[in-house]
């Protein structure tokens, strides 16, 4: 009986991981689906793996917002891949090999084949991974192009067999439109303090902030927020898109607050990111909270 019990559950077992093959061969087929805008279970899973792999911050909320673009692109930027924000077969497959290392437990989305690569991990020898993984260790140093095979560095991503597809070595940057440029660069600040009159990474008040960020994409804008509320182009507030500033009636009449606008991102329907007051740092804040609404004071696309 108990030889049943256990063939049965091997068999469910068997049954539960093949079930999921189609979900992964889509995400290889069809790369395109996991970019910014997409939604849906499956861009949960994928919003899983930059956040076991140290790129803190993404919430897996199955949006592909603005702040899973940044943790991609650093992800790829890391990892000598284009860089491009988009989770194609190539991303997914490094993120699978990646996800291999030690504390990262796999994504059903990432499901795959026996391994071909292995990252180090420290105190590896490369005879005890050739062993492992049932190899020579001359065919190891072979493949990975090692010249002194006793010197393993701890978190080298190692080829395993022939086949393995490679990784692009010179660095690539695609395009990126100026918006995800002025988005991806702001949040890189989240976190840095606010300081009343601060305009540089050491601390951040609200335009300073935006100042900062705009120029570190050849955008030269005012330095006080009402210097940068006429500088926009204004729109209504229904035809915002990330990127656009967003400005408040704060502690002053007119625009005395201004932040970059996000839009949908981290389970927010209109989100944007400030240096907000005195005692906290850059954060993404949502819009559509009856403050924010209370203290909207209007909108404004950016000249180049």
């Amino acid at each position: 009986m108990s030889l049943r019990l256990a063939g049965a559950a091997a068999g469910l077992a068997a049954a539960a991981i093949v079930s999921l093959f189609p979900l992964a061969h889509a995400a290889v087929r069809h790369p395109s689906k996991f970019k910014p805008g997409s939604r849906g279970p499956e861009v949960r899973l994928v919003q899983s793996r930059p956040h076991h792999l140290g790129y803190a911050g993404v919430k897996a909320t199955g949006y592909f917002g603005p702040v899973t673009e940044n943790a991609v692109t650093k992800f790829q930027s890391t990892h000598h891949l284009v860089v491009d924000g988009v989770v194609g077969s190539r991303t997914a497959r490094v993120l699978q090999w990646a996800a291999q290392s030690p504390g990262s437990a796999a994504s059903p989305i990432f499901l795959a084949p026996p391994p071909r690569t292995y990252r180090v991990r420290w105190g590896d020898t490369l005879s005890e991974i050739a062993r492992r993984f049932h190899t020579s260790w001359r065919r190891l140093a072979a493949l990975n192009h090692l010249t002194d095979p006793s010197q393993l560095r701890a978190g080298r991503l190692l080829i395993l067999r022939a086949g393995a597809p490679r990784i692009v070595r010179a660095f690539r940057r695609a395009s990126l439109s100026l918006r995800r440029r002025v988005i991806a660069t702001a949040l890189r600040y989240r976190g840095v303090p606010y300081v009343w009159g601060g305009e540089s990474p050491h601390g951040f008040d609200c335009s300073g902030l935006v100042q900062y960020v705009l120029a570190e994409n050849g955008i030269h804008i005012g330095r006080t927020t009402w210097d940068q509320y006429r500088a926009v182009r204004h729109i209504s507030r229904s035809r915002l898109a990330p990127g656009d500033l967003v400005f408040f009636r704060t502690y002053a009449p007119g625009a005395s607050h201004v932040g970059i606008y996000l839009g949908e991102d981290q389970g927010l329907r209109q989100a944007f990111i400030d240096a907000p007051a005195p005692g906290q740092r850059v954060k993404i804040q949502n819009l559509d909270t009856p403050f924010w609404r209370h203290h909207y004071y209007g909108a404004g696309v950016v000249r180049r």
